[in-house]
């Protein structure tokens, strides 16, 4: 039982219940970011490949943000 233990003995007990909840928040915290985030896009290399674009990336972010204000 733990009400035999000594004073020593209790706090050392709590010491390692501590130690034993900060890694288990960890885990926790780890396993929550790895669920939200689990899809992982395929990495586009060549923004030319992509159909429908003219090549220039920043002609068609200035595009965007026209449209975006408009609409």
């Amino acid at each position: 039982m733990i009400s035999d233990l000594s004073p020593w003995d209790k706090l050392s007990l709590k010491g390692k219940i501590f130690e034993l909840q900060k890694k288990l928040s960890i885990i926790d915290i780890q396993t929550r970011r790895e669920e939200e985030f689990s899809y992982r896009p395929a990495l586009i290399s060549n923004y030319r490949l992509l159909s429908g674009r003219d090549g220039n990336i920043l002609d068609n972010i200035q595009k965007a943000e026209v449209i975006r204000r408009v609409g």
